[in-house]
């Protein structure tokens, strides 16, 4: 994708007459609307793009409509490219709606592609989505924006910089945080992980993201739930389970202002599978959507059968998924035997997903 040759041009009138492209009765170029031009660039593949905005001035106005609203940088390359673009371009950049850089991958990015983000993220006036993997994660980079985030999802870990820029953005709805090295070096106990996080300077305005609906925090700890949670609107919520601490992170998750109605957990307890949905229950019988993945630990049929009458409890419940790293030999047959077996216990369920991958639905 060739950003750089994309420069700011005047506006396209309402009407884009294309040079010689179309014709219409007795030879003369055909008018079309300018929405009908845009309906159809959106069909075109991004890649294309870039090459139909070098047609003439007026494909060059809609191209860029619709190429700079979402942009997701990977590649070197590309991302410099892009990058400069966005720097030198005021006009450019207030078109971005979505920005995601994902350089996790990149072993060493210098100080040169950090200091380059960082002139491109203030000049990214209007973006409402932003996603930012970076394998060094400079606290410095998102210092001084003066957008406003809708969305925001990144790998930096809880300080006080990422707590500051947080509490910069009271319309943010959807936050996703899955740093990991700002947990203490106590984390791997007796070979089990348990993240305990220092919290420290580090903390939330309870004023802050007082409209925030969604939370994906993937290694965050009984703690750092709590300061996201307590008292806001969050309907849906994605946390980790550790051992020692599972009922903890439970009640963290009560905390919210509004009841929880999609709940996805991630267990890192090998003792999880037989008490967890009875523990969930207790807590969220208004569910609508429950995920369930065990990353250590078996389970076994007896397991399976035990969480059904726990599931009586549940009036809404529509979505369920248990799934763990390794499923029971030769258990496609008894999954379909489960999934009845539950929905027997809960007829709200509509779709149900096992380890063995299949998913199951609900029919008349």
């Amino acid at each position: 994708m060739q950003f750089g040759y994309m420069n700011a041009s005047p506006e396209a009138s309402k009407a884009v007459v294309p040079d010689n492209t179309l014709t219409g009765k007795a030879g003369r170029p055909a008018i079309l609307p300018l929405e009908i031009y845009d309906l159809i660039f959106r069909q075109l593949d991004r890649s294309e793009l870039p090459a139909v905005a070098l047609g003439n001035k007026s494909f060059h106005s809609i191209a860029t409509r619709v190429l700079y609203p979402t942009i997701t940088l990977k590649k070197p390359i590309e991302s410099i490219r892009c990058l400069r673009t966005l720097a030198n371009s005021v006009s450019l950049a207030s078109l971005v709606r979505s920005f995601k850089v994902d350089w996790a991958d990149l072993k060493s990015p210098t100080s040169n592609f950090y200091t380059l983000a960082r002139r491109v993220l203030r000049n990214l006036t209007n973006v409402s989505a932003l996603t930012l993997e970076l394998p060094r994660r400079p606290p410095w980079i998102i210092d001084d924006c003066t957008f406003r985030l809708k969305e925001f999802c990144s790998s930096y870990s809880w300080q006080a910089n990422l707590a500051r820029f947080i509490e910069s953005q009271p319309t943010l709805t959807a936050l996703t945080l899955h740093g990991l090295d700002g947990l203490s070096l106590a984390a791997f106990e007796d070979g089990l992980f348990k993240p305990q996080l220092a919290i420290g300077s580090s903390q939330l305005d309870p004023a802050a993201v007082p409209n925030l609906a969604s939370l994906r925090a993937i290694h965050a700890t009984p703690e750092l739930l709590s300061l996201f949670l307590c008292g806001r609107p969050v309907r849906t919520c994605s946390v980790p389970v550790y051992p020692g601490s599972v009922l903890e992170t439970l009640d963290a998750v009560t905390t919210t202002s509004v009841p929880v109605e999609r709940l996805s957990l991630m267990s890192f307890d090998a003792e999880t599978p037989g008490y967890l949905f009875v523990e969930v229950a207790k807590r969220f019988p208004q569910l609508k959507a429950l995920h369930v993945l065990l990353l250590r630990g078996d389970y076994s049929e007896e397991i399976l059968d035990g969480i059904s009458p726990v599931l009586k409890v549940f009036k809404r419940l529509e979505y369920l998924t248990f799934m763990a790293q390794v499923p029971l030999s030769g258990s496609a047959k008894y999954e379909h035997k489960i999934a009845t077996q539950w929905h027997l216990h809960c007829p709200s369920l509509r779709t149900i997903i096992l380890p063995e991958g299949k998913m199951w639905f609900k029919t008349s």
